[in-house]
């Protein structure tokens, strides 16, 4: 399978709770992902600064993910308790 075949078969949702081993692992193994990727991120952020995610999980139809996308949602009061 090319790789132009392989992402006309896959599926974007929502990251959720049971999602969480394959994610990591998913980051474990790809070298371009970083700590602003993870989920343990994610949660801090939320937790401490009231940030809204959104992490996204490309996925094959063999359900193996492809690729992930964070994406945080704030407003500009919770930006200001970052300076």
């Amino acid at each position: 399978m090319n790789s132009k075949t392989e992402w006309r078969n896959v599926t974007v949702e929502f990251y959720k709770e049971r999602d969480r081993e394959d994610y990591t692992d998913f980051l474990l193994n790809d070298l371009d992902s970083n700590i602003y990727h993870t989920i343990e991120w994610k949660e801090l952020i939320e937790k401490h600064f009231g940030f809204t995610s959104y992490y996204l999980i490309a996925r094959t139809n063999s359900d193996e993910i492809r690729a992930v996308l964070p994406c945080l949602l704030y407003t500009s009061d919770a930006a200001d308790e970052l300076d």
